[in-house]
């Protein structure tokens, strides 16, 4: 990222040196005015994916109620957030898939969790990536 600022600080010092060096500058023309290169936000590291996923499984007790998931995916592990608001217990399976020709799919993780519990679990991953989650009543 901070090459980034660099690269833009270099090219319009050189535009300056540039066009004040050349004999067409010294007559004004009309012409739109210079733009500064953008640098990259915080907010957009380059290597992090942006994709994050929110998933819910309906309770059968109390009607209205979810077991939720959330997780971003990371390059060697991934972090799982879960808030169980039905009164049983509840499961669910990492499931993930390697780099290869054809791709070899897989569960990477199950997942239990009591009832009315919130909290996270992290889970590593390294070769693999996380694809989806799936729902399931025992792990």
């Amino acid at each position: 990222m901070r090459n980034h600022r660099y690269l833009g600080a270099l090219v319009i010092a050189l535009g300056v040196i540039t066009t004040s060096t050349s004999p067409a500058a010294a007559e004004p023309t009309p012409s739109a005015p210079p733009t500064a290169i953008p640098s990259p936000t915080p907010s957009d590291p380059p290597d992090a994916p942006e994709i994050l996923v929110d998933k819910g499984s309906k309770c059968t007790s109390p009607k209205g109620k979810k077991f939720n998931v959330s997780y971003k995916t990371g390059i060697v592990s991934t972090t799982f957030y879960f808030n169980n608001h039905c009164k049983q217990r509840r499961s669910f399976k990492v499931m993930g898939a390697a780099g290869q020709k054809p791709p070899k799919f897989g569960t990477l993780a199950c997942i239990s969790v009591n009832a009315g519990t919130k909290g996270r679990k992290k889970v590593g991953h390294a070769g693999f990536g996380v694809t989806h989650i799936t729902f399931v009543k025992k792990c």
